[in-house]
């Protein structure tokens, strides 16, 4: 080590290594704190696998990220769709695309698979999450916008919301062919696209859309065409599904609360018999009452 260095150098160096320091342990407390939240995306997969009755495939889980600006600093809100969900779900701004896409499926679980989500993450005693949750507030004036962003979205997922539709009205798993999108240039303007759907599982109508620059947009627009003119159809059905969906969901979390009740009641009988000493009851998250 040489110690024949100007004290001023030294000086600079040690700052620059303190400063180096402090961001590396806050990039590490982010880390931590983030961890216990980046599982939703994996339970998602899980339960809408058992709905499926198969391994779900990555292709059929879309999630849409959408970049938000405010006071000079960036924001992520992710939107999960899947034709085995009633809907599709937006969650609340976060400070990464990654973490959007987990508090998108966390809004699809807990509105889907409220059963599914574990006693520590869901906190049904108190009403308090378990793990605080790393997600940025929206500011003021974006929470204004909220309903404008999810009519804009819900209109660009058409297609998603056409396939859950069709799948409701049918009572069944769409299979390849029940919808079948034809997209083509169109004749008038060569450098657009027009496309028509065909819904072979429902009386085989066909609705045309709107002609657009691009393949993706044009069955957007054929989606939302069709979605218009069964509206008085479908909206029924879908209010049915969401019902019945609603009286499960409270169903099971009055089963999983009744459970919790019965499990934390046992353990202080055991306490009372002896077969549990105050140390191992306090291990196991039940409080000891002499």
């Amino acid at each position: 080590m040489d110690l024949n260095v100007p004290t001023a150098k030294m000086r600079m160096q040690i700052e620059q290594l303190l400063t180096l320091r402090e961001a590396m342990i806050s990039v590490s407390f982010e880390t931590c704190e983030y961890e216990c939240e980046e599982i939703w995306k994996s339970l998602l997969n899980q339960c809408l696998s058992k709905t499926m009755k198969r391994s779900c495939r990555k292709s059929e889980v879309e999630y849409t990220v959408e970049t938000l600006m405010e006071g000079g600093k960036r924001y992520f809100v992710a939107t999960v769709a899947c034709a085995a969900l009633a809907s599709a779900y937006r969650g609340e701004a976060a400070a990464s695309k990654k973490l959007a896409e987990h508090c998108a499926a966390r809004a699809a679980m807990l509105s889907e698979y409220p059963a599914c989500c574990d006693e520590s993450f869901r906190a049904l005693e108190t009403g308090a999450e378990a793990c605080p949750q790393p997600i940025v507030p929206l500011p003021l004036p974006l929470r204004d916008q909220d309903e404008v962003c999810r009519k804009r979205k819900a209109d660009h997922d058409a297609k998603g919301r056409l396939n859950s539709s069709m799948q409701l009205m049918c009572g069944r798993a769409l299979i390849k062919g029940d919808i079948v999108f034809d997209t083509q240039p169109d004749k008038a303007s060569p450098l657009l696209f027009r496309s028509t759907v065909t819904l072979t599982c429902y009386q085989h109508l066909r609705f045309s859309g709107d002609a657009l620059e691009s393949k993706k947009l044009a069955e957007q627009s054929a989606s939302a065409v069709a979605l218009a003119h069964l509206e008085a159809t479908i909206e029924p059905i879908e209010a049915d599904h969401r019902a019945k969906k609603a009286r499960l969901n409270s169903e099971k979390l009055a089963a999983l609360k009744e459970r919790n009740v019965m499990r934390k009641a046992e353990k202080r009988a055991d306490m009372a018999s002896g077969a549990i000493t105050p140390r191992l009851a306090i291990c196991a998250g039940t409080t000891w009452e002499a």
